[in-house]
């Protein structure tokens, strides 16, 4: 049975579920644990200076929902939830108990390498054998139970041997999932991340004007390669998925709500009624006034986030 016998929970105050509405900056900082920070929904921004860097070179990452990011021990580092954006944020860290006095803050590789059971699985090796100031993953492997599993069992009032043995179990598990998430993503790379990143942004964004130069900005690439990804992905241009974004906003409050058309068209981020009704026709092929009356009186159903469009 794997056991993490070097590696320990902090207290209560090292992890949490968080939800962040509004911009957020936490000061640059750096501790002795390991911390995992995981987006549930929304996006987040992690700055960071990498081992060895260059006096005053940091290096930015941006996470999407079900994205983590894995902080190694002694890395300077700073959330940041631009202005504007939301983020629902699952956090945990753990520290290594001080048992050899010429590496007393060793690194989590040195840490899961050093357990026996867990040295053998060939994707914590993988993972592992190579140190790393932070990893951003994917959550392909069901990380987020993991988790949650540890926070449930943290919370718990009742200490016990019981609830140390759990604990290095979920431990174990966090590690052997986290490792397979970075297999599977090197296995299946994709232009989804990319996507999720656009659309998340327009999510969050879509109220306001927006350039397509924003979207790929925050996505990280090239606006052209950004468009030709999605357009092949997809089938639909990153224009069409702003905009028809926009279209499923207003139906609800066409629906659910006594503002004018007008003033309905610019709140989900047109400039005037004629571009709003333009889009609307395209999308739905009525104008809006003629979908509030055919469906005033029946029930809609509204969705609010894009992850069918990029589904394997």
């Amino acid at each position: 049975m794997p056991f993490i016998s070097n590696l320990k929970s902090l207290n209560n105050s090292t992890f949490f579920n968080v939800v962040y509405d509004d911009s957020f900056f936490m000061p640059m900082h750096k501790h002795y644990t390991y911390e995992l920070m995981y987006v549930k929904k929304g996006s987040m921004q992690l700055c960071y200076k990498p081992q060895y860097a260059k006096a005053g070179k940091n290096s930015t990452v941006t996470l999407v929902g079900h994205q983590f990011v894995l902080i190694n021990i002694d890395v300077p580092h700073q959330l940041i939830i631009p202005n504007g954006m939301s983020c629902n944020l699952l956090n945990i860290e753990f520290a290594p108990t001080p048992c050899n006095l010429l590496n007393p803050f060793p690194s989590l590789g040195e840490i899961v390498l050093s357990t026996e059971e867990l040295n053998k699985c060939e994707s914590v090796q993988q993972f592992f054998g190579e140190y790393f100031s932070v990893s951003v993953l994917d959550d392909s492997n069901n990380v987020e139970a993991v988790i949650e599993n540890l926070h449930r069992l943290l919370n718990s009032p009742i200490s016990s041997y019981e609830n140390e043995y759990m604990r290095d179990l979920f431990l174990s598990q966090l590690i052997v999932s986290v490792s397979r998430c970075k297999s599977i993503n090197s296995l299946h790379v994709t232009g989804n991340l990319y996507i999720r990143k656009a659309t998340a942004y327009i999510e969050q964004n879509y109220q306001n004007e927006i350039h397509l130069d924003n979207i790929a900005d925050f996505a990280g690439l090239n606006k052209a390669y950004l468009q030709r990804l999605i357009k092949s992905k997809t089938g639909k241009t990153l224009n069409d998925i702003l905009q028809e974004y926009r279209i499923e906003k207003s139906k609800r409050l066409l629906l659910n709500s006594h503002h004018l058309i007008e003033d309905i068209g610019i709140m989900v981020g047109f400039k005037n009624r004629q571009t709003f009704t333009k889009n609307f026709i395209k999308f739905c092929g009525i104008s809006p006034k003629k979908f509030k009356a055919q469906n005033s009186n029946k029930h809609f159903r509204h969705y609010d986030n894009y992850t069918h469009l990029y589904k394997e």
